[in-house]
């Protein structure tokens, strides 16, 4: 019910009151959706790796070491080239909806680590988008935020 509140004030002024700290199996999860992005197009270029890698460091803290590990763990345990709907449901009670506009950004940058981004790669990005039930404004937000690290960068 907490997280509930939280995802409407969230979703009505963009204030965040604070997401509740994401365990290491839902972090392992996140790490698997990215995998499958990253092998839906056939394989996992070495830039896709490194941008899960440094994805996971920056949103959840981790070591290098423990990212590569999640990275190596999710790449070993993906379900094929596409996300299962149990990954998803599990990522979508999780995840309050900052957490998933989170997500998002991290796997639109590891779509875009490559330089190419494949209709599969579309396809799993727009699957991610309904199954974690992510408003029209939330994904604006988190393009305008991948956009944003982009222009930094």
């Amino acid at each position: 019910m907490a997280r509930t509140l939280k995802d409407l004030v969230y979703a009505s002024t963009g204030i965040d009151l604070g997401s509740a700290h994401i365990d290491v199996n839902t972090q392992l999860a996140v790490a698997g959706v990215m995998a499958v992005a990253a092998l839906s197009d056939g394989s996992i270029d070495p830039r896709e790796t490194e941008r899960m890698v440094l994805a996971l460091k920056r949103h959840y803290d981790l070591s290098n070491a423990s990212a590569l590990d999640f990275v190596t763990r999710a790449i070993e345990a993906a379900p094929g080239h596409e996300a299962t709907p149990e990954l998803l449901s599990s990522l979508n009670e999780e995840l309050s909806l900052k957490q998933k506009e989170e997500c998002l950004v991290m796997l639109l940058e590891v779509i875009a680590a490559d330089g190419e981004k494949e209709a599969q790669e579309m396809k799993v990005l727009n699957d991610v988008i309904e199954s974690l039930k992510i408003p029209e404004r939330s994904v604006t937000a988190a393009f305008a935020e991948y956009h944003a690290g982009k222009r930094s960068s």
